[in-house]
């Protein structure tokens, strides 16, 4: 029982804030690490992936004048998508873990990769204005 306790997870609460503030990058660190808790290796490749592509989505949402949809809902969307899909593939075996006393992350962590994730994706979101920039003036 006491290697069982030393195991972390992230709990749904900051998985939601965390996705919020850090966006899809966040995310899929944090499916990333709790799946690799779980010892379920076979999923972390398609973590990344379809992390990777959501984030090209977004940034592109952010790029693109001619998207209709109002920039303001995509934080919230991204979250609950990601959300729903932790609830579908990871809260029942967490809630078993905090049900048998199981250690979790901290804030403090979270909110620090949260910050990290962000940083990351604005610097991506600038390379990609940049870029789309570049593309107009040649184009």
């Amino acid at each position: 029982m006491r290697k069982y306790q030393q195991v972390k997870y992230i709990r749904k609460k900051l998985f939601w804030v965390a996705t919020f503030i850090g966006g899809a990058l966040v995310s899929g660190y944090l499916f990333f690490e709790n799946f690799k808790t779980l010892g379920q290796n076979d999923k972390v490749k398609n973590t990344w992936l379809i992390t990777i592509v959501s984030t090209i989505v977004i940034i592109a949402f952010f790029i693109f004048e001619n998207v209709k949809i109002p920039k303001q809902l995509l934080p919230i969307t991204y979250s609950a998508i990601a959300y729903g899909l932790f609830t579908k593939y990871q809260a029942d075996k967490v809630e078993k873990h905090l049900g048998n006393n199981g250690r979790f992350y901290n804030w403090s962590r979270i909110i620090g990769v949260s910050i990290i994730g962000l940083m990351v994706t604005l610097f991506l979101l600038f390379i990609g204005a940049f870029i789309s920039d570049i593309i107009k003036v040649f184009i």
